[in-house]
């Protein structure tokens, strides 16, 4: 069988990124047949190398990190220490024969490297340039370096993620750095490079990671400014769906064994649970189904969506 050409095929990314939501975002792009070249050296390496999980008896190579090589896999690595007298001269021609050009430092690394825009789309008027720091270019905040794990809770995601009885436990991992901001930028890109083949024009593309990451709490926000509600955290429900939640399964206590980075840890209880979602009449009706039909599913007060979502805390208690 022929093999089809990557979409991306031809396609020239000079990458300046490191650790997790803009190489992430570029090996989307090296999947699909972009020749991603990212920059790093042996004296300061992309962070994300030391993150583990590292591949057994090697917990000491900075290659072997399952989250870089996970991240960066399909791309080409150029060691270049950016602060070398002659380190310019070289990126400066990697960046001229480039389409996209990529980083997410702060305003500081940026000033110092004289990594600006600018100054390149006047040598290269279709050059595609992505800016990603963590606070934007401009405003008061815009020298404050992070990642995930600071804008999770900069941004709000950590208060409403939990239980309303309990305090907030964030999302478990830097989830802007793996989902939000990558995909936001991806698809960004992915436009840029549609307009630059209609237009010749190429784009400069700022995106915030602090903004990327607030944009998904529109609801919340939207319900604040407009009816002055702050939303409360939620546990597993959603607004538009019952029952929505991970149930204990029905049975006796057992005793099991959990295998964790330090061991093993044994007579843990009350472990099988069952994630249950129903969005609609139609499945709610297909859940009563597979469950026998007891009598409580017939109540008319857990008829409709509308009826089951105010009836919600008695409807846990049934299912379970």
């Amino acid at each position: 069988m022929e093999e089809k050409e990557l979409l991306l095929k031809g396609i020239r990314v000079c990458d300046f990124s490191w650790y997790a939501a803009s190489p992430v975002a570029t090996k989307y792009l090296a999947d699909f047949g972009a020749e991603v070249i990212k920059m790093e050296y042996s004296a300061h390496p992309d962070l994300i190398r030391l993150a583990m999980p590292s591949a057994l008896g090697k917990e000491d190579d900075l290659s072997a990190g399952g989250w870089f090589n996970n991240q960066n896999s399909s791309k080409l690595c150029l060691g270049l220490n950016l602060t070398h007298p002659r380190a310019k001269e070289i990126y400066d021609k990697l960046i001229l024969s480039s389409d996209v050009v990529w980083e997410n430092f702060s305003p500081g690394i940026k000033e110092r490297l004289g990594l600006n825009y600018e100054d390149y789309v006047k040598l290269k008027p279709d050059i595609i340039w992505v800016d990603q720091p963590m606070q934007g270019l401009v405003g008061p905040y815009k020298y404050t370096p992070g990642f995930g794990s600071l804008i999770t809770p900069f941004g709000g995601l950590s208060y409403l993620s939990g239980f309303p009885h309990r305090p907030p436990v964030g999302t478990g991992t830097n989830y802007t750095d793996y989902v939000i901001n990558p995909g936001h930028l991806a698809i960004a890109v992915l436009g840029a490079l549609r307009r630059r083949k209609q237009t010749g024009k190429g784009q400069h593309i700022v995106m915030a990671q602090y903004a990327s990451a607030v944009s998904i709490l529109e609801t919340a926000i939207l319900d604040y400014t407009v009816n002055d509600r702050i939303q409360p955290r939620m546990g597993n429900r959603l607004p538009y769906a019952a029952p929505h939640g991970c149930y204990r399964c029905k049975g006796e206590d057992r005793d099991c064994t959990y295998y964790t980075p330090i061991g093993a840890a044994s007579g843990r209880k009350n472990e099988r649970w069952c994630v249950i979602a129903v969005f609609s009449d139609e499945e709610w009706e297909a859940f009563c189904d597979v469950i026998g039909n007891p009598p409580w599913t017939k109540d008319p007060k857990l008829s409709t969506i509308l009826a089951r979502k105010q009836n919600e805390d008695e409807l846990d208690r049934l299912v379970e």
